[in-house]
């Protein structure tokens, strides 16, 4: 019996032996800091690589194998130090928001996912957004923009707005003669200004001079800083112009000259509508829920309806909005984007002096009013706001290649070697 126990085992031994495959292991090929970067990893990579290329038919990149492992592991070693800068400051991503983002990222063909595996992409894209929210939280602090660039850039988009926009242009000219002397020209100059301002159909005017000179072309018609006599293009631009604006008297060598700038065509200018609207907030307590909060409003537009009680009383009352409380619930003019989006739904339909049901945000209940509506001009403001998100996104490029260079100098790094590498 022993016997065929023994054979038995030698039999079963020598199946194993014959069927078994060579499985390998895994390598660690660099060590960064308190982490490490497989050998898996780079082959990944490196697959990737390959397949994007034989993809590309119009590239003429010639793959070397030897100088492409050296540049993955170069993204690789920075990838890793910028994670673990994430994780030393506490970033975490959460799950949920992860797949939210993968399904948006999916949903809008905005990632390469050929030849990745479903946990392959989890965790390239989880270590995008960490690499993200640690540049976004540690390159700000870096940036410093001086006031005299900021300046000196929007004086150049300024600039650039005045050479693109049209302008419809109203000319008055006095001409220098025998028959007129300087203080007549000049007193006939402030007469014309005044009739110019009363007028409401001026039209352009040559006064004592022999003939007519085509000072403007097309008097009636749009013209740009570039096509106008430098004299006239100097002034506009010394000017705060808006529709409507008397330029003048000023003089040049043939005489006194009066503009008025008829209308303006700006293709970079932003008209923003702004509300002027107040409202009472409650919010909700474990003592008062939503239905009674709603009882509770309801019973405040009953009385501002009735003329029980009015709306700046109530606010100052019982409003929970501190801010706007002590002002009778106003919010002054604002655009309407600078609002929560239920609240802009609100003052977007709302017509003026009517006041809204109940309606709930974020911070509570509330009852609106719109109080007034207006078109203001933010052209200058967008074109601040323009400038320093350019010298904003500028020096972040440039803080993020610095501090990517000093987080690599002070890591350490060890690649290692195979033995069979030449």
């Amino acid at each position: 019996m022993w016997k065929y126990i023994f054979f038995s085992f030698i039999f079963l031994a020598k199946i194993t032996l014959v069927t078994a495959q060579p499985v390998e292991l895994d390598k660690i090929k660099v060590i960064v800091n308190e982490g490490i970067i497989l050998q898996s990893e780079v082959n990944k990579r490196l697959k990737i690589l390959k397949n994007s290329i034989k993809k590309d038919k119009d590239t003429k990149f010639h793959f070397q194998k030897k100088t492409s492992i050296e540049q993955i592991l170069e993204e690789l070693i920075i990838e890793t130090i910028q994670q673990q800068e994430a994780k030393h400051i506490g970033i975490s991503i959460s799950n949920d928001y992860l797949n939210d983002v993968i399904t948006n990222i999916i949903k809008n063909n905005r990632f390469n996912i050929n030849n990745l595996t479903e946990k392959d992409l989890k965790e390239q894209i989880q270590k995008n957004l960490m690499i993200k929210e640690v540049r976004n939280i540690l390159i700000p602090r870096r940036i410093k923009i001086l006031p005299i660039e900021l300046k000196n850039l929007i004086a150049s988009l300024l600039n650039e707005r005045e050479e693109l926009a049209q302008y419809k242009i109203i000319h008055i000219q006095l001409c220098f003669n025998k028959q007129l002397n300087k203080e007549q020209i000049q007193n006939k100059a402030k007469m014309l200004l005044n009739q110019l301002k009363k007028s409401t159909q001026p039209k352009s005017t040559f006064y004592g001079c022999s003939k007519e000179p085509q000072v403007i072309k097309n008097n009636r018609g749009w013209i740009g800083i570039k096509e106008m006599p430098t004299i006239f293009a100097n002034q506009i631009k010394q000017a705060k112009i808006n529709k409507g604006t008397i330029i003048g008297p000023f003089q040049s060598s043939i005489g006194l000259h009066i503009l008025k700038i008829e209308d303006i065509k700006d293709p970079n200018q932003v008209i923003v509508t702004e509300v002027n609207a107040r409202h009472i907030l409650i919010k909700p307590t474990l003592i008062s829920d939503d239905d009674e909060i709603k009882r509770k409003l309801n019973g405040f537009i009953y009385k501002i309806k009735t003329g029980k009680a009015n709306f700046e009383k109530l606010a100052r009352e019982h409003s929970q909005d501190l801010n706007s409380s002590a002002n009778n619930g106003e919010l002054g003019y604002q655009s309407t984007e600078s609002y929560l989006p239920e609240f802009q739904d609100k003052i977007k339909l709302l017509p003026i002096g009517q006041i809204s049901k109940p309606f709930k945000t974020t911070h509570g209940w509330h009852i609106l009013e719109i109080l007034d509506r207006r078109k203001t001009d933010h052209t200058e403001l967008s074109i601040k706001n323009k400038a320093h998100q350019i010298l904003f996104e500028h020096n972040f490029n440039l803080e993020t290649q610095e501090w990517l260079r000093e987080i690599y100098a002070n890591s350490f790094i060890e690649i290692i070697q195979d033995k069979y590498e030449h």
